[in-house]
């Protein structure tokens, strides 16, 4: 299970990533529907832009960490 503090922490490196990406104003926003729809339809105008990858390994990590199932390993967030 992942502490609140790293939820948060990839929460706010998602919502940073996707600022200036061609998204709807409320998919930019760390919500569970933002993860979805992001991971879904996000590579329309985004597949090219830097760190559209690490936004939808995001996605898929939270996305799991919401619905109780470890989806991908996660990488070591913020310091020690």
């Amino acid at each position: 299970m992942m502490t609140v503090a790293t939820y948060l922490n990839l929460r706010s490196e998602y919502e940073e990533i996707v600022r200036d990406f061609n998204v709807p104003d409320e998919i930019k926003n760390g919500l569970e529907e933002s993860f979805i729809w992001f991971y879904k339809y996000g590579y329309r105008s985004n597949s090219l832009r830097n760190n559209f990858s690490r936004a939808k390994d995001i996605c898929k990590i939270l996305l799991g960490e919401l619905n109780g199932k470890e989806t991908t390993k996660r990488k070591s967030v913020g310091t020690s």
